[in-house]
């Protein structure tokens, strides 16, 4: 029995090398990046009950997306929802009507391995005209 336990043990030292030790992967250092936006930038005639979301390249940590890293220029107020790489700010109320609006991603903003987007991104649209309500057609 004690040549068996033997040659088990000689296979066990021979059969390990320092190549067969496992090879640790490369960390993530590639920043993430804004591949869309709703509304698309530099849009008109946008509703004014709109939705106004980011998606980005990768994962996100849902923590660094939040009101200090994601909002729109005229301190508008609304809830942030983070979800399958897409950020999206709905805001409390309608927005003004035939406005310009400017949304921010701060650089903070960082993915699941703590690579932060690196640059403002900023993008622009606007609102549809107030409807006429009086009546009138000409």
């Amino acid at each position: 029995m004690r040549p068996f336990f033997a040659i088990i043990f000689l296979l066990l030292i021979l059969g390990c090398s320092e190549d067969d030790k496992l090879i640790e992967p490369e960390p993530d250092t590639t920043r993430p990046k804004v591949v869309s936006t709703s509304p698309d930038s530099n849009t008109c005639n946008i509703p004014v009950n709109v939705e106004i979301s980011v998606t980005f390249s990768e994962k996100m940590k849902a923590t660094s997306i939040n009101s200090e890293t994601f909002f729109i220029i005229d301190n508008t107020t609304g809830s942030i929802n983070y979800e399958d790489s897409t950020a999206t700010f709905t805001p409390s109320g309608i927005l003004t009507y035939d406005q310009a609006y400017f949304v921010y991603i701060y650089p903070a903003v960082e993915d699941e391995a703590g690579n932060q987007l690196g640059d403002y991104y900023i993008w622009t649209f606007s609102t549809m005209p107030r409807p006429d309500t009086t009546g009138n057609r000409d």
